[in-house]
């Protein structure tokens, strides 16, 4: 079984989105592609690539898709960006190697699901709650959550080998696309002002609550 088949196993372990297992199941990910990496060059000969997510999101809708889609990319080796669909409507993009934009593809559309089913969770718990505000506590859980995962990898840099800052670091064939390609005007929503820093912390302790291992196993 190759890295690529146990990361996408990783994903497929619940059939609707585990929070607490899809932590384990990124984190575990990025551990196979280093561990992958430092004994054989990730890239190979593979030829840069670039998939749309599919996820949307506008000012309006889901505005934390932009930051997790760049906190994701940069921790799988690739570049995650917003592409204008139509009107104010966005999807998020990524540029990498083949074999790694596809899993990166996976592993944010698999957070995507996770954070969603947080904010359901918010949603039946504030059936009373101004629309306005109910709006607001649920992007700031996005928001926290993203900025969570983010964190974790950071933690997860600094407790294993100095061979994985290597191995997970950007291709210079994709790092040559950084540099020259036009990615337009960085996404920003107004809600990124006016976070609630209660549903901002939650969705943060979500987000850096990873314990690799504990639900997943080591998929030998």
């Amino acid at each position: 079984m190759d890295y690529g088949e146990k990361i996408r196993k990783l994903l497929a372990l619940s059939e609707s989105p585990n929070i607490h297992e899809a932590q384990s199941a990124m984190l575990k990910a990025r551990q196979l592609m280093a561990e992958h990496g430092i004994g054989a060059p990730l890239e190979d000969s593979q030829q840069v690539s670039n998939v749309e997510s599919g996820i949307s999101y506008s000012e309006y809708r889901d505005p934390w898709a932009a930051h997790l889609a760049r906190i994701i990319g940069e921790a799988y080796r690739c570049i995650g960006y917003t592409v204008k669909v139509r009107g104010r409507t966005c999807t998020a993009s990524f540029i990498g190697v083949e074999d790694d934009v596809r899993l990166c593809n996976e592993i944010f559309r698999y957070a995507v699901g996770c954070i969603r089913a947080g904010i359901k969770e918010i949603r039946k718990c504030a059936i009373h709650m101004p629309p306005q505000e109910l709006h607001r506590q649920c992007d700031s859980f996005g928001y926290g959550f993203a900025y969570g995962i983010k964190s974790a990898f950071q933690d997860q840099d600094e407790e294993k080998p100095a061979e994985w800052s290597l191995a997970l670091s950007m291709p210079p064939k994709v790092r040559k696309v950084l540099d020259s390609f036009a990615f337009g005007d960085d996404f920003h929503a107004g809600v990124e002002s006016s976070l609630s820093r209660d549903a901002f912390t939650k969705g943060m302790d979500e987000g850096k609550r990873f314990a690799p291992g504990k639900q997943i196993g080591d998929m030998e």
